[in-house]
């Protein structure tokens, strides 16, 4: 049978297509909303943030995002929209990480601060 597909309109009937969620898991906008994500990760890990990293895949119920390859990082049952992962960021409550540090000695202060 034909498809017809409104890249701008989710349908939940669409969730037992294959075709249909094949289409909404590569549409453009999905694959910048992961990518976005992606990068954020990887400047954070660039920066050594990996507490954020890791709290921001906790959140959004993502693993390895700096290291996936494809278009299929983003659950499409869970984020049914390119937005939904930000919308729920955005509505979240507020949470407060508190990351803690100490210095064994000479050596760290040589070498600068381990994330072990």
């Amino acid at each position: 049978s034909i498809h017809s597909y409104d890249p701008y309109q989710h349908n939940d009937d669409h969730d037992h297509d294959p075709f249909m969620r094949n289409k909404e898991r590569t549409d453009i906008r999905n694959l910048l909303t992961q990518r976005s994500l992606q990068s954020f990760v990887y400047l954070l890990n660039s920066v050594r943030d990996v507490h954020t990293t890791k709290w921001l895949e906790k959140v959004l119920d993502f693993k390895n995002l700096d290291s996936f390859h494809g278009t299929g990082a983003l659950n499409i049952t869970k984020y049914p929209s390119w937005d939904s992962p930000f919308l729920q960021l955005i509505t979240m409550d507020s949470e407060v990480v508190v990351v803690e540090t100490s210095s064994s000695g000479n050596l760290n202060r040589r070498r600068g601060w381990s994330n072990k």
